[in-house]
Formats: structure tokens, C-alpha cells, sequence
């Protein structure tokens, strides 16, 4: 174990077998505290708690004894907890600038993009195209099988990845939605607007290689905040197959989209 482990080590230790005790000690009885457990005490309703829900409690309030110690007033305390919120979520506390020395090299992933050092989800692309991995997900609001022509009600789990759209906007036909790509000139990007889409899941048991799932939605579908930040770029690049199948079933998946 090389010397500077040994520090850290050491020093967490002294942390959490002197300092911790003694704030807890001295604070236990603090506002933030009391108001804590009385509200934990509430939720457990007299049902016994875990031993996860219990070390999480503790470690609650260990922060809180803490916080106490700092004596804020009701403005301070108010931009205390912006501030941990944000950084204890690793969110940003400025906007974006996009520029070269905001992202990493060029090597570190697979050279085709290249990640940006402050808000972990945002790409760019060679081409200069930038993208937000994070800024959409896609709820299972209904299903379609397409064994039984029948739209049914989904399990309305929340699912990273892409989503076919049908454009019902600007009638351009369907479109890969897979990221949120963002202009390189939008000067208040901070990753507030992501949303979760809607959708139908299709299930194709017919397809003669198992079962085939694609999720299909429409553009008015997605929430109108997605696009204060973002824009759609479709490249529709070794999609023939899912495009194929689309237009194979336009008439039926267009009149399912009408649940939306």
C-alpha cells in the first residue's frame, strides 16, 4: 500500500471514529435532526426498519449534524442546498461552452467522439455534431402486437435508447430519434431539459427470427421543453430493415399513435 493510501486511509478513520462522534454528539438535538426522525418515525408508521433503512438514516443525519454546525441564515442555507444538490448530483452549475478544452482527447474513447469533461453525457461527434446521451428516455405506455393487431396497456417502464418517431409535425415521414443533439452556439445549456417520451412497444413474433421489439412514437408526443435545448437529427444510415418494417405497417402503427 503505497504511502498516500495510507494517509487517506488514516484519515478517514480518524474522521469517522473521533470527529463524527463528537458532531453527533453535539448535534443530535439540532432543528434539521429532530424534524429528520420525527418524519422517518411518520413513514415507518411502527413497522420495524431494515437495516438498510437504518444505515441510511444514520448517514442522513450525520449531514444534517453537520449542516447544523454551520450556523446558516434562511438565505444562505437556501443557496447551500442549490449548491450540494447540484453537487452532490454531478450536474453543472454554469451553462455549456462547447468549446475544444471542454472535451476530452480524441483518443481516450474510439476515436469517433469525444466526451466532455464537465457534464459526463455529452458527446461530439467528428463532424462537429454535439449530443446529449441523457436527454430523452421512452416510457412502454401501451403495446402492440402485431400477432393480435391489439393495442394494449404497457408496464410503463422508463427505457434509455432510440425510439422510431413519426413525424405528424412537419410530415417527414419516420425518424431515428436516438439523442438529443444540441447547437454549438446555444449559450444556456445545462442539462435541465430532458424528458421522457411516450411510447407504443411493438412486438413481431411473425418475423421468422424470434421476436422482433421496436418502440415507435410521435413527434408531438415529445414534451415541447425537449426542444428548448435540443434538436432531432434522423441518420437513417443502415436502417433499411426497421424502415421496411415500418412502412410494411405505416397504416396500423399511424392509427395506434392516435392513444397519444
Amino acid at each position: 500500500m503505497k504511502v498516500q493510501q495510507i494517509k487517506v486511509w488514516y484519515e478517514r478513520f480518524l474522521l469517522n471514529k473521533i470527529a463524527l462522534p463528537i458532531i453527533r454528539r453535539e448535534e443530535k438535538d439540532s432543528n434539521y435532526v429532530k424534524h429528520y426522525l420525527r418524519e422517518r418515525e411518520f413513514c415507518y408508521k411502527g413497522q420495524p426498519v431494515d437495516k438498510m433503512d437504518a444505515y441510511m438514516d444514520r448517514q442522513v443525519c450525520d449531514l444534517l449534524c453537520l449542516l447544523s454546525t454551520q450556523g446558516d441564515s434562511g438565505f444562505s442555507i437556501g443557496f447551500k442546498r442549490y449548491l450540494f444538490s447540484r453537487g452532490s448530483s454531478f450536474k453543472i452549475l454554469s451553462p455549456l461552452t462547447f468549446t475544444d478544452d471542454e472535451f476530452g482527447d480524441w483518443g481516450s474513447l474510439d476515436g469517433k467522439s469525444v466526451q466532455n469533461k464537465r457534464l459526463s453525457a455529452v458527446f461530439k461527434d467528428r463532424d462537429g455534431r454535439i449530443y446529449d446521451i441523457d436527454a430523452f428516455s421512452h416510457r412502454t405506455s401501451y403495446v402492440l402486437n402485431i400477432d393480435t393487431h391489439k393495442v394494449e396497456k404497457g408496464n410503463d417502464l422508463t427505457w434509455s435508447g432510440m425510439v422510431w418517431l413519426w413525424d405528424d409535425i412537419d410530415n417527414n415521414g419516420w425518424e431515428y430519434f436516438s439523442r438529443g443533439y444540441i447547437a454549438r452556439d446555444k449559450k444556456d445549456f445545462m442539462g435541465e431539459n430532458r424528458v421522457v417520451v411516450p411510447s407504443i412497444e411493438i412486438i413481431d413474433n411473425t418475423c421468422g427470427c424470434g421476436t422482433f421489439i421496436m418502440n415507435i412514437s410521435k413527434k408531438s408526443a415529445v414534451p415541447k421543453e425537449f426542444f428548448k435545448d435540443y434538436y432531432i437529427f434522423s441518420d437513417l444510415k443502415d436502417c433499411e430493415k426497421d424502415l421496411a418494417f415500418l412502412n410494411n405497417h405505416h397504416a396500423e402503427f399511424v392509427e395506434a399513435l392516435k392513444v397519444f
